[in-house]
């Protein structure tokens, strides 16, 4: 996922920003969201909201779908 993440912060800067948290160093991160695989993702907007979460790997095509499903404005 970390290449599909880099993507993003490179191609979408100022739109998206990909946050990469290891869970093993941030215990409580994954405890607060309730992650129990790697990797998990966490669409959240802006005003910390989670929208969605999956599990699993995601290509960048289906990233980006899953943020227009939610009503993001990428483009």
């Amino acid at each position: 996922m970390s290449k599909v993440l880099d993507e993003i912060n490179e191609k979408y800067a100022g739109k998206l920003v990909a946050e990469k948290v290891d869970v093993n160093q941030h215990p409580e991160v994954a405890r607060e969201h309730n992650v129990r695989y790697v990797p998990t993702l966490l669409f959240i907007d802006a005003e910390g909201k989670v929208l969605r979460q999956e599990v699993g790997y995601r290509s960048l095509d289906q990233v980006l779908s899953i943020f227009k499903e939610a009503g993001v404005t990428i483009e």
